[in-house]
């Protein structure tokens, strides 16, 4: 399967698949890259070229409001986008029969359709236009995150450490702020230990602005994820 790896901050990252046509590798992509086994039950080693950027990003988007706040319209967040060299905010809109709803995360994946449209486009609201450059993304201050497709419903009552999915013997915890965030699903970070926790997914406010590794997928029909289960 042809992969390419590079840093990036998440909007950057959406363009810039967007622009190739290929695919952010999503959650499933790292569950088998993190929480695959060999035949001794012990972790498979991740290729060097991979490990070597980590902390990563996943093509798995999510938006969340703060917490026990009921959904509005739209979640708003401010970053700096440090290519621009100002700050930027995204913005979510909240379909109209999720407003209203209490303590839940909306989950929706990158995806390029066969028509070469993507599930995530970035618009700049100042012309209602699609971003499709350096350039567009730059001059934008007020970004769209559209969208399309399936979005994936969770409750997220817990935040520190919740069971997030059950990966056939293993699982993973997702870690948020109480404040609203939204953003692409991050993992790979440092544990007290010193080494990568395979197991946490953060999905924090603060990770907007920061540039970690991604990998996109020419095709994800080539990538047989490992079955996952929200819990």
């Amino acid at each position: 399967m042809a992969v390419e790896i590079y840093k990036s901050i998440p909007v950057a990252a959406i363009l810039k698949a967007n622009a190739a046509r290929k695919q952010i590798a999503p959650n499933g992509y790292f569950n088998k890259l993190l929480l695959g086994k060999d035949k001794d039950g012990n972790y498979k080693e991740i290729p060097p070229n991979i490990l070597g950027v980590r902390p990563w990003f996943t093509g798995t988007g999510f938006a969340i409001e703060a917490k026990d706040k009921a959904l509005g319209k739209t979640i708003e967040k401010e970053f700096y986008n440090q290519n621009a060299r100002k700050n930027q905010t995204l913005v979510y809109c909240v379909r109209k029969k999720h407003i209203g709803s209490i303590n839940v995360m909306h989950l929706f994946d990158h995806h390029i359709y066969k028509n070469g449209k993507s599930t995530m486009q970035l618009i700049n609201l100042k012309n209602n236009k699609e971003i499709i450059n350096v350039n567009d993304l730059n001059e934008a201050s007020d970004i769209h995150l559209k969208v399309a497709g399936k979005i994936s419903i969770i409750p997220f009552f817990d935040r520190n450490g919740k069971l997030f999915e059950v990966v056939d013997a293993s699982s993973t915890n997702i870690w948020a702020n109480d404040e609203s965030a939204v953003g692409l699903l991050a993992c790979g970070d440092i544990n007290v230990l010193g080494t990568f926790n395979r197991t946490e997914i953060l999905a924090f406010n603060w990770t907007l602005g920061e540039s970690r590794g991604l990998i996109l997928l020419d095709n994800m029909a080539d990538f047989a994820g490992t079955a996952a289960k929200n819990v």
